[in-house]
């Protein structure tokens, strides 16, 4: 209940109109929604949008108002790519394939298990390399984008739910929060080649849709960008006890391990992730073959409330 579909829908439909989300660029291109979990929503959620901008005529967003197997079925992932195919045919190219939840379109499969998510992450690579019909030299894109709505576990800190296949296998990761004011932020918690930094603001305002057979009013939400907050301050700590683990082992192994690198127009004090890891291993207490899980969520806490950049394999502490 963070509003994550609210904001995923909002920039989906800034994207097939080809309009800036939150001051920034996008692709325009078609957009296919599958609206696996709480599908009823989905419908109301783009009524509003086009209520709330006065949006009339034909807009390439489709809508699957109903779960497909990415787990396991290969008929069902062929007919995915097919209908991206069919869709280009028709209208224009598919930028975006939004899965929305990831849980719910692994039907038979174990989030937990590495196999099992593995075999989910290659469909969707299968998608994303079988839908090219061209290979942009400046972004390297051959295919649709793949958008994954996931859940987070019950300590949010530690990152999205399940087997840390998913988050290996990630180019970008957004973590979305609401808090008690009802302000919902997006930040960037995961950049394969970029500079782990971004955040984005936004509230929900509610619009009347009109009446349901009974006479009372149908509503759903819009989205409204808010200035994100860039005075707030990080915890006092980090969360978790691993988390804790690990920024200590940083602390203390930077000023050998630190070297004077030029980043974003700063010269930090910095060192490899890897170099870094190797300090952590050692006093990680849990079982050989989780230690590498809990250092990535443990990367990915310590980032997103700011106590380290990140920045491609690099890392350093943050003032």
């Amino acid at each position: 209940n963070t509003g994550k579909s609210f904001v995923v829908t909002d920039l989906a439909l800034h994207m097939a109109l080809g309009m800036r989300w939150q001051e920034r660029d996008v692709e325009r291109g078609a957009v296919i929604y599958v609206a696996a979990e709480g599908s009823y929503g989905i419908t109301n959620r783009v009524v509003a949008f086009r209520k709330d901008r006065q949006i009339s005529g034909s807009l390439p967003f489709f809508i699957h108002d109903r779960a497909i197997n990415l787990f396991d079925d290969d008929e069902t992932v062929q007919r995915v790519i097919d209908t991206i195919r069919v869709t280009e045919r028709n209208d224009q190219r598919v930028q975006l394939l939004v899965i929305d939840t990831l849980s719910r379109v692994m039907a038979g499969g174990d989030e937990n298990t590495v196999k099992d998510m593995q075999q989910v992450v290659d469909a969707c690579d299968q998608i994303r390399n079988e839908t090219g019909v061209h290979i942009c030299l400046v972004h390297n894109e051959t295919g649709v984008h793949v958008m994954l709505v996931h859940h987070t576990g019950k300590d949010a800190s530690k990152g999205a739910r399940g087997s840390s296949a998913l988050r290996a296998s990630t180019d970008t990761e957004i973590e979305i929060d609401r808090d008690d004011n009802n302000i919902i932020t997006a930040k960037v918690t995961k950049q394969r080649d970029l500079e782990v930094a971004g955040q984005m603001a936004c509230a929900l305002r509610v619009v009347e849709l009109g009446k349901n057979p009974r006479g009372k009013a149908v509503t759903s939400c819009v989205v409204e960008p808010r200035e994100a907050s860039r005075t707030a301050k990080r915890p006092k700590s980090p969360r978790s006890a691993n988390a804790k683990i690990c920024f200590e082992a940083l602390t203390n192994a930077m000023p050998e391990l630190g070297t004077a690198r030029r980043i974003n127009d700063q010269t930090v004090k910095s060192c490899l992730i890897e170099e870094w890891y190797a300090q952590v291993r050692p006093v990680l207490t849990m079982d050989a073959r989780h230690k590498r899980q809990a250092f990535d969520r443990s990367v990915n806490s310590l980032s997103a409330n700011r106590f380290i950049g990140v920045n491609n394999e690099v890392v350093w502490i943050e003032d």
